[in-house]
């Protein structure tokens, strides 16, 4: 439908963002263009996606041309936002982390680091929050048919483009270099890790220690790491400043939860909690330690619901949701929630 509409920079799209404005103004505070966009233009080039590719385009060049006129929509949608000024702010949602070195004293997982920041934030964030461009590092690597430039006037227009920061939060992993090295993973199309020519790891390189505590085991991604998420705040503010930000999303798959059947053993998610708690003391450590201003944290989920290819079998909920009759009951995690920021937020 998207591109049989003419793709996000057609007229119809900002059409359709305008008329979402209209509809909402002064019922909605928070707006957001994109959730996620990392996510979505990496599952442009997968199937059945890559099937319906607009001619020209292929499943190693798509997502690169999806990022690029998604921040020419963003920023399209954000200039009819303030030119009709409707109330409330409006930005993107990023997600993903910046990443630490596998090996301290290596300064090619440092390089990796880099690389990772780079490819997974700062090819969405930098042409928003600091240059109005694109990373060094992604155009030193990307062609221009992977990746098309700006012209001057689309940097005017792109950098600004955002009143705020928004990260959706959940973890934080290491990240080394290709065993090959990162020159010649970057000199080599071919490499299997090209172009990003980076590596996550999800144990440390001294003992093989996990990075925290696993989650469901269907949510292999996710781990809980507090301590490195104060960094990663400290981090983004460092190199995407701006004068406000949002952790958007952060949760976690409390394990094995799908399949308990004693409703008073659901209840107690003491995984869950432990996460939303530790996270959020990090978030006030980050607020008055570091002077990275978050202004809000925002739980996932509400309630269990269906994730993505797991569908109904991974349980993020603070309500737990029997899926026979939808009758919903709060888990220990949503009462601590509401205890933490019932003795915490201040008017």
């Amino acid at each position: 439908m998207l591109e049989r509409c003419g793709g996000f920079c057609a007229n119809l799209t900002f059409s359709y963002a305008k008329t979402v404005f209209k509809a909402y103004n002064g019922r909605v505070k928070t707006w957001y263009t994109f959730n996620e966009p990392r996510v979505y233009c990496g599952q442009v080039a997968s199937y059945p996606f890559n099937a319906t590719l607009t001619p020209g385009v292929n499943s190693s060049t798509a997502p690169y041309r999806c990022t690029y006129n998604l921040l020419k929509a963003h920023a399209g949608a954000v200039k009819a936002f303030r030119e009709m000024n409707i109330s409330g702010e409006i930005a993107f949602k990023n997600d993903d982390y910046v990443g630490m070195p596998w090996r301290s004293d290596s300064t090619e997982d440092a390089l990796a680091v880099e690389h990772h920041a780079a490819f997974q934030i700062g090819i969405f964030s930098n042409p928003i929050y600091t240059t109005g461009d694109w990373p060094e590092i992604v155009k030193e690597t990307l062609p221009a048919e992977y990746l098309p430039r700006f012209t001057d006037q689309e940097k005017k227009d792109i950098l600004g483009s955002a009143d705020f920061f928004a990260i959706d939060s959940y973890r934080s992993q290491w990240v080394k270099a290709p065993d090959e090295g990162i020159d010649a993973c970057v000199a080599n199309t071919s490499d299997p890790l090209w172009p990003v020519c980076n590596e996550t790891v999800l144990f440390d390189s001294d003992y093989g220690w996990a990075d925290g505590p696993a989650a469901d085991p269907l949510a292999t991604w996710l781990q809980a790491t507090p301590v490195a998420t104060r960094t990663l705040l400290k981090d983004i503010h460092s190199r995407w400043p701006s004068n406000k930000m949002y952790v958007s999303e952060f949760g976690f798959a409390e394990p094995y939860e799908n399949e308990k059947m004693d409703l008073s053993q659901i209840k107690e998610d003491v995984d869950r909690t432990n996460y939303f708690l530790t996270y959020l003391g990090e978030m006030l450590l980050s607020i008055h330690e570091d002077g990275v201003p978050v202004q809000g944290a925002f739980a996932w989920a509400m309630l269990d619901n269906a994730e993505w290819a797991s569908g109904t079998s991974v349980r993020f909920g603070i309500q737990h949701v029997n899926y026979a009759t939808l009758e919903r009951t709060y888990k220990r995690s949503a009462l601590s929630l509401a205890e933490f920021f019932a003795s915490h937020l201040q008017d």
